[in-house]
């Protein structure tokens, strides 16, 4: 009778965590399928999840399905397309907070002189040390950005970042003040 207690006991104490691991396993197997199939139907080359600051129609800090290929951005949520075109898109740049925050006192204040008011306010007030990856486009005539927080994403940002600036050279904009 004890070696039966035992032997339920390392079943429910071992069998628990295996069983958690192989769903963890079989559900990660699923979502990878899934993004690849959305990243052929976008006609992406780059995907990864990324948490959302500000510039889409979504709440702030809702994880977001980031495609990126030739034709631009498409984010996903809740099966809710939103895309940006390659030919809106200005720039992609991956931006510290540490580094916003550095160049001034207030970073809400440097944050909102190159970003504008809501986008740099966001930035302005993050962490020191989070990576975002800033989307600029531009339309109706209107500058626009897509902020979203890089943490947890890998080399995604930095990588995306480097394939636009490859194939689009920057191009001169004057400003007059």
């Amino acid at each position: 009778m004890a070696n039966f207690i035992g032997y339920l006991i390392g079943i429910v104490f071992l069998g628990a965590p295996i069983c958690w691991f192989l769903w963890l396993i079989i559900r990660a197997a699923g979502v990878t399928e899934k993004r690849n199939n959305n990243k052929k139907k976008f006609g992406a080359t780059k995907s990864n999840a990324l948490k959302h600051v500000a510039g889409l129609p979504y709440a702030q800090g809702t994880i977001v399905e980031v495609y990126y290929g030739d034709n631009g951005f498409v984010f996903l949520k809740d099966g809710q397309e939103v895309s940006v075109s390659m030919d809106k898109i200005t720039s992609i740049d991956c931006v510290y907070g540490k580094d916003v925050q550095t160049q001034m006192a207030s970073g809400a204040v440097v944050g909102k002189l190159v970003l504008g008011s809501t986008v740099g306010a966001l930035i302005g007030a993050a962490a020191a040390t989070t990576l975002y990856m800033v989307i600029s486009y531009k339309s109706n005539g209107e500058r626009k950005s897509v902020v979203l927080d890089t943490a947890f994403s890998g080399s995604f940002a930095s990588k995306t970042e480097k394939a636009f600036k490859a194939s689009h050279p920057v191009n001169t904009e004057r400003i007059e003040l």
